[in-house]
């Protein structure tokens, strides 16, 4: 799977509704296993690119907090919404006042799909120990919360999202 391919697969989970979880994994259990981890490889090359100090202050402002846990489904929630979306936002966070209305900006059951599609095909729980066997280790990018629960830095950083979501 390329990424043109992916991005096209997060498309079609996208367009079919509210059953994006069940979605995912149906499309992707058609598929073989290696192609399920190339998916997987797409999918963490767009976690490790919206791992960002200012990514992570959006959703901080939008949810009121947010964990480093919570951080990861709210990108996942991000590249569920399409590449075109995604781009815009990791290079410009503020973007986001544009569509998000709520705190409902989390999806960690999205994560679990090419597992769950894995063992489908393969009948094997050993899903991460072969992607790991095949693309290594994703520790992801290291990054500095320059803004650390600070008011003042979040609303000279995301002024928009802040005057959107935040509490004053």
């Amino acid at each position: 799977m390329d990424e043109i391919r992916f991005w096209q697969l997060i498309d079609e989970v996208r367009e079919s509704g509210t059953a994006g979880v069940q979605t995912l994994i149906a499309k992707l259990s058609q598929l073989p296993p290696d192609e399920i981890l190339a998916y997987e490889k797409h999918f963490d090359d767009a976690m490790n690119v919206s791992y960002t100090s200012t990514l992570w202050a959006a959703a901080y402002i939008i949810n009121s907090g947010c964990s480093d846990d919570a951080f990861d489904y709210f990108r996942a929630w991000l590249i569920m919404q399409g590449q075109t979306t995604f781009r815009r936002v990791v290079a410009d966070p503020e973007v986001l006042v544009e569509f998000v209305e709520s705190d409902d900006i989390f999806w960690e059951e999205i994560m679990y799909a090419p597992s769950k599609a894995y063992k489908l095909v393969t009948g094997n729980d050993n899903f991460v120990a072969m992607y790991v066997q095949k693309y290594g280790y994703n520790s992801g990018p290291d990054i500095v919360l320059d803004w650390v629960e600070d008011e003042d830095k979040l609303q000279t950083l995301l002024p928009k999202l802040s005057e959107k979501f935040g509490d004053s």
